[in-house]
């Protein structure tokens, strides 16, 4: 154990064989093998309980797997050592938290908490019946934040190792060989939600994977397990580099007034991958995404319009939705406005690219929604832009605009148009195939433009890059414009 004290900058170690906390923090090193403060995870919390509210550290230097009950009840760091070698900590259900006895970990307090370099996966005799994380705040004056970075949430494959490192490779055969997976959501974070409290959580996902959630090989969309589960007015989430795969139902499910900042690069993007469902679905709140790739998922973005909410997307890839891309449903509130925009997006075999469903009876103008600097390409029979009726005699309230973008028309891999093309402004949009330099999702030059006619298709002349742009200066100043149902 290390006792550690600060003084102008001059920093001194000390090993101690006793507790002496004398306000300090503590770093508790864990190893189930031996050579270290305690064997287990609760041995190392038992140690920090009764230490101040800053700074505890629980790392793990070895061993393991550490199959145990966890329950968070004081502010602390648990952190793998290595972060190639991750060590593995096997969930079990917990039994004394009253109203989330079923979940697996869970936090007790509203105190802050890290967790890092780690592997979860459910036990096999005692696997989380409900969620497998669960973090909420306890009291409404609770503010307090959740980190998480480098981590795996996934199935247990029967020999109590992952099924998977990545999130990505889906291994059908392994799934359905004794694997057992966590039976309701892996990761939720909820405030004010569902009768809790309205203290403030402020999380940070950044590196955190969450797959093979109530997965045996098929996913089955009427099912109520999800991948990650976030709401509350007062829970703001920035992630990064996360990854939701292969769940029975959503990808992300994001609920009442979540903020949520999906801050993904070209290099490390948001991923949904192969739900049963939706890779995302958003309620009400406020979003700004960056960099978002939902990958054969039957609905790539679900955004349901039920009360006031402002949505951003820029960089949106969606491939193979077998019912459509991106899609706005239900009828708002009369007398509220959504201004929603995206920009920059790719959509790839999509049954339906985008689409408006909304209900009958609903207010004038009550969404704003403007697209600009899309890609729309596959095979045939796409909709470029869908807008089913609302009722007889009714116009959908909404007010479209979609410019600077890429449809193909013709050809084999023509997309059609959709219906309510009344809503619509349709201004300088192009037809021609982006000419995808691989359409191989292995590859990594899958669904970047090559096409010239894309040099200057883009808002202000700019080339038009849809979700990757194009690889190279184009070396034709071709353009092939066709004002598209203008």
């Amino acid at each position: 154990m290390r006792w550690r004290i600060s003084s102008g900058g001059l920093a001194v170690f000390f090993t101690i064989a006793c507790l002496n906390l004398n306000g300090f923090a503590l770093s508790v090193t864990v190893n189930s093998g031996g050579g270290a403060d305690a064997t287990t995870i609760n041995g190392a919390l038992d140690m920090i309980r009764a230490a101040p509210e800053v700074d505890n550290e629980v790392l793990i230097t070895g061993g393991g797997p550490y199959e145990e009950v966890i329950i968070i009840d004081v502010p602390v760091a648990i952190r793998g050592a290595d972060s190639e070698n991750r060590p593995t900590i096997i969930i079990v259900q917990n039994d004394t938290v009253a109203g989330r006895e079923l979940d697996g970990i869970v936090n007790s307090a509203g105190v802050d908490i890290t967790l890092e370099n780690l592997i979860f996966i459910p036990s096999l005799s005692a696997w989380p019946t409900d969620d497998g994380f669960d973090f909420m705040p306890l009291t409404d004056a609770d503010d307090f934040s959740i980190t998480v970075k480098n981590c795996l949430v996934t199935a247990n494959d029967g020999t109590d190792k992952p099924v998977t490192l990545d999130g990505l490779t889906y291994e059908e055969n392994k799934m359905l060989s004794g694997a057992v997976s966590i039976q309701d959501d892996g990761f939720q974070i909820l405030s004010v939600f569902g009768g809790r409290p309205n203290g403030k959580i402020h999380a940070t996902l950044d590196g955190l994977v969450v797959s093979h959630i109530a997965f045996d090989g098929v996913p089955d969309s009427s099912s109520g397990q999800d991948c990650f589960i976030l709401g509350g007015d007062n829970l703001t989430v920035t992630m990064k580099n996360t990854v939701a795969s292969y769940g029975e139902r959503f990808g992300f499910q994001l609920l009442q007034n979540v903020t949520v900042n999906m801050e993904g690069t070209p290099d490390a993007p948001i991923i949904a991958k192969g739900m049963g469902s939706s890779g995302v679905l958003c309620f009400s709140g406020f979003h700004d995404w960056n960099y978002v790739q939902c990958l054969e998922n039957p609905l790539g973005v679900r955004i349901d319009l039920d009360t006031n909410q402002a949505h951003s997307i820029n960089h949106l890839l969606v491939t193979g939705a077998s019912d459509l891309g991106l899609g706005y449903f239900y009828a708002p509130a009369e007398g509220l406005v959504r201004d929603f925009s995206v920009k920059n997006a790719t959509f790839y075999n999509c049954a339906e690219a985008l689409a408006l469903r909304l209900g009958a009876g609903v207010a004038g103008d009550a969404l704003q929604l403007s697209v600009s600097d899309i890609v729309v390409a596959g095979e045939g029979g796409d909709d470029t832009f869908f807008v089913p009726a609302v009722g007889v005699d009714e116009t959908p309230a909404a007010s479209v605009t979609i410019s600077n973008s890429a449809v193909v028309t013709d050809g084999p891999n023509a997309v059609l148009p959709g219906d309510f093309l009344d809503v619509l402004t349709m201004t300088d949009i192009i037809n021609a195939d982006p000419m995808f330099v691989s359409t191989d999702p292995t590859s990594s030059d899958f669904l970047k433009v090559s096409s010239d006619a894309y040099a200057s298709a883009g808002t202000d002349g700019s080339m038009l890059a849809g979700y990757y742009g194009m690889d190279d200066s184009p070396t034709s100043s071709v353009n092939l414009w066709a004002l598209y149902l203008k």
